[in-house]
């Protein structure tokens, strides 16, 4: 993401025992890490809402930790959202990059988002209460953005350069 021409780059460490936090603030100053303390259990929902808190941007991109996004995505999506819309991988382009993982990390770019912070914040961010990567806050949030007026923009697979294997899930089966 530093490669990009993003204006903030956000980093939490979501109670990280292995000093996420600590390693970004000292290896990259110009990431903003947000620090969300005193957590057992890992929550991606609870993580991304305390960082979209801390996010001054106009518009949200949710990428996670083992997504390598491909040179100038960031610019291509900021030219090609439209508006009132909101960008997100189908299941079909999702699934591409799965390529012989368990069936869960078919699911690998679903919580990709491209959202506009103002219908992010009205729509109420992730859901909470939800628990586990699979949990479907991803896509309660779709249907809360369809909701209040948004229309889905399908992105473009070459945004995304690879997904590193043997992440989370992968290690879950293993």
């Amino acid at each position: 993401m530093l490669a990009q021409s993003a204006t903030e780059v956000i980093v939490v460490d979501y109670s990280c025992p292995q000093g996420t936090g600590e390693f970004v603030r000292a290896n990259f100053p110009s990431v903003r890490v947000v620090s969300v303390a005193g957590q057992e259990h890992f929550s991606n929902w609870k993580a991304r809402n305390a960082g979209a808190a801390a996010a001054t941007s106009d518009v949200l991109v949710f990428v996670d930790a083992d997504t390598i996004v491909a040179a100038k995505a960031i610019d291509r999506l900021a030219e090609h959202l439209p508006a009132r819309s909101y960008g997100f991988f189908d299941t079909r382009t999702s699934q591409s990059f799965n390529r012989g993982g368990p069936r869960l990390a078919a699911n690998q770019l679903k919580g990709f988002h491209v959202i506009p912070t103002p219908a992010f914040r009205r729509a109420g961010g992730y859901d909470e209460v939800l628990e586990g990567y699979a949990a479907g806050a991803d896509t309660d949030l779709e249907e809360r953005l369809n909701f209040i007026g948004l229309s889905r923009h399908a992105l473009d697979p070459s945004i995304i350069d690879s997904i590193i294997k043997e992440g989370f899930v992968d290690k879950l089966y293993k």
